[in-house]
């Protein structure tokens, strides 16, 4: 099947070859969604970021643009030059670029480029909610909205077409901010990282992972490649493994699990949030039944 061509049954070509890291799946957190006023008009932007492997021949990919939509749309599986609903929008979809150093990586936000002469912009969307209220509580109210990525690859592979939901919250800046090719913002404070970190846990009672109760104290192992790593030095099997990890330098968010045999659970922060020098309050991810582990817990320098 062509690029151009619908697939009867709905499904996405080619939507298993493509990642997209930002923003983030809905489920597993939410993303930045940066707010700007054009003269009465609020509107709404995001950055995007992931992974383009070669094709099956082998030939890498060429292009990248990216475009939001509302979750009730289905992408068309070649950007669009103009977009129907809207004719003035002169963003139809946006050209992004490949990091020269990792020429996979594929990145869209407003920092300059060699691959799109010159122009470069975050993807406009159709909204977010408010922000408010505790960390992982209801009131946050992101709105679930869909960005869609398409890869452009030598003939005859032609064009990829990945989308994906995202849960978007109103806020000053994008998950990647503005200025130079995408980095982890940890580059600038990874000095910072303390040595010992605290976790207390209580209320942990869904079988086996009660194991998971009490309070750990997990030292830095690694912080090479401002990839970051604490852990209580449990294996995992005959003893709980608790570790605390950035698990990538463009990652997204933290993440501190737990895990005792077949048993995990995960608390995520993003990484626009995170204090180096203070407490920090990570979310339980979803997919976990919320009343029988926590649904947050802290994390506290030492």
């Amino acid at each position: 099947m062509s690029p151009s061509q619908a697939s009867p049954s709905g499904l996405k070509p080619y939507a298993d070859m493509i990642t997209i890291s930002t923003p983030l799946v809905a489920g597993s957190g939410s993303t930045s969604v940066r707010q700007v006023q054009d003269g009465g008009t609020t509107r709404y932007y995001i950055c995007a970021q992931g992974i383009a492997p070669n094709a099956s021949d082998g030939s890498p990919p060429l292009e990248v643009r990216g475009k939001g939509y509302n979750t009730s749309t289905t992408p068309p599986f070649q950007p669009p030059a103009l977009d129907p609903q809207n004719p003035d929008d002169p963003y139809a979809s946006i050209l992004g670029c490949f990091d020269p150093q990792n020429p996979n990586n594929w990145y869209i936000q407003r920092s300059p480029c060699s691959g799109n002469g010159g122009q470069y912009f975050d993807i406009p969307v159709t909204g977010c909610g408010p922000q408010g209220g505790p960390p992982c509580g209801p009131a946050n109210n992101p709105v679930d909205v869909q960005v869609a990525i398409w890869v452009r690859y030598s003939q005859p592979t032609g064009w990829k077409l990945q989308s994906q939901n995202f849960l978007g919250v109103c806020a000053n800046d994008t998950q990647c901010g503005g200025g130079g090719p995408p980095k982890s913002k940890t580059q600038k404070t990874a000095g910072l990282a303390p040595q010992r970190v605290s976790v207390t846990a209580l209320g942990f009672v869904l079988a086996g992972t009660t194991v998971f109760n009490g309070t750990w104290q997990l030292t830095l192992r690694q912080l090479a490649d401002l990839v970051c790593l604490w852990d209580n030095g449990g294996d995992g099997q005959e003893t709980p493994r608790v570790e605390l990890c950035l698990a990538a330098p463009q990652s997204t968010e933290w993440r501190l699990r737990f895990q005792h045999r077949e048993h995990q659970v995960d608390y995520i922060q993003v990484v626009e949030e995170w204090k180096w020098l203070g407490e920090n309050t990570l979310c339980l991810r979803e997919g976990v039944h919320k009343s029988q582990v926590p649904t947050s817990l802290r994390v506290e320098p030492l």
